[in-house]
């Protein structure tokens, strides 16, 4: 029954020798001769060794798409031809597009800045943890927000209005904000 629903013969394999059942000979011999031909070949094909573990996933009919993300994860290029489909290429191409080399040191920070902490607060995290960031670690796809920080950023703040301006930027509800400066007698801008 599994034959006849399109599993492939790995799984029907792994079934069998759960279960403790011997395969005949002939178990998974087609009446196409070569089809059995093709498939000797392929057999017969020497895999390079990085590419073995791919290899198996494939022959265990995952989708080609797990197996080029596995491959980007891995740092691993597919190589020409390993993949069957007609948009191979685009899948390989847009992998290779959007694979970000992860290194385990810097999960933390990516986590503190998915949470949204400042960069500043990231820095110091990395600083005082000895972590040297990478040059692309804050680098955005969307320039407006990063020229609006910046025009943020070069905002000249009288002295008097710093500690204010602070409170505002951790997220003090104005009120507070007013009724500190209000008990500082400080007047508002």
């Amino acid at each position: 029954r599994m034959k006849k629903a399109g599993l492939p013969e790995g799984a029907i394999l792994n079934a069998m020798s759960r279960d403790g059942v011997i395969p005949p000979g002939d178990f998974f011999a087609s009446g196409n001769s070569e089809t059995s031909q093709s498939n000797a070949a392929k057999s017969n094909k020497v895999i390079d060794p990085k590419y073995e573990k791919y290899e198996r996933m494939k022959k265990a009919g995952l989708p080609e798409g797990a197996i080029v993300n596995a491959m980007a994860r891995d740092g691993v290029t597919p190589p020409a031809g390993f993949l069957d489909s007609e948009n191979s290429e685009t899948i390989q191409s847009n992998a290779v597009k959007t694979k970000r080399v992860f290194d385990q040191k810097y999960a933390k920070y990516e986590r503190m800045k998915k949470a949204g902490l400042p960069e500043g607060a990231i820095l110091n995290a990395m600083s005082r943890d000895g972590v040297i960031p990478p040059g692309d670690f804050f680098a955005s796809g969307n320039s407006e927000t990063s020229q609006s920080n910046a025009a943020k950023s070069n905002k000249v703040i009288d002295p008097k209005y710093e500690k204010y301006e602070r409170m505002k930027k951790a997220g003090l509800p104005e009120g507070a904000i007013v009724n500190a400066m209000a008990r500082d007698g400080v007047t508002p801008p």
